[in-house]
């Protein structure tokens, strides 16, 4: 069988001895680790956000300056800090008077979980 991707051109997928079809992608799907659960405490205006139950698709509504693009930069950030280190992380955005939400007490803290295979324990 072939099979036709956009973006990706043609490949070649070898049938399964019981004649069904084969569905490459799922199996990969499984493997993904997945976050469920997400909470920001006093980063820029996410003073207090906890995201529960976070679907594969999670689509973010609302209106400019509420904290959508602030979202992903938690996850940015994050990545940042791991692979640069926190110092430069921390001085792209202005240092800990531009992270920590204006008129807050209190720590920048950010706590997330996920799960590297859907039947394995959370990881926090």
């Amino acid at each position: 069988m072939i099979q036709v991707r956009p973006g990706e051109g043609t490949r070649k997928v070898r049938q399964p001895e019981d004649g069904k079809p084969r569905h490459p992608q799922s199996a990969i799907a499984h493997a993904i680790p997945r976050i469920e659960y997400l909470r920001v405490t006093n980063y820029r205006v996410l003073k207090d956000l906890q995201l529960t139950k976070i679907a594969p698709l999670t689509v973010f509504l609302g209106p400019n300056g509420s904290g959508k693009s602030t979202v992903f930069d938690v996850f940015s950030f994050l990545s940042e800090c791991f692979s640069v280190g926190l110092r430069k992380a921390w001085d792209k955005r202005g240092r800990f008077k531009e992270l920590r939400t204006r008129g807050s007490r209190g720590p920048v803290a950010i706590e997330l979980k996920y799960r590297e295979r859907p039947s394995t324990p959370l990881i926090t």
